[in-house]
């Protein structure tokens, strides 16, 4: 995901493209923890909530 996001053929606006790296990273960095019993995986819970709920508005809005 960080990789297509930071792509120069990805069209996404600058901003953006930061979010989804920081997410991808976030998301990487947290799931280690949690494979390793440091971490809980509750936030990694609600990333994925939130991405579902933001694809199923752009689905409604199509």
């Amino acid at each position: 995901m960080a990789a297509d996001a930071a792509s120069q053929e990805n069209m996404l606006p600058a901003a953006l493209k930061a979010q989804v790296i920081y997410l991808a990273e976030f998301t990487q960095a947290h799931s280690a923890k949690v494979l390793r019993g440091q971490a809980d995986i509750a936030p990694l819970l609600d990333v994925n909530i939130a991405v579902l709920k933001g694809l199923k508005m752009q689905e409604i809005r199509e």
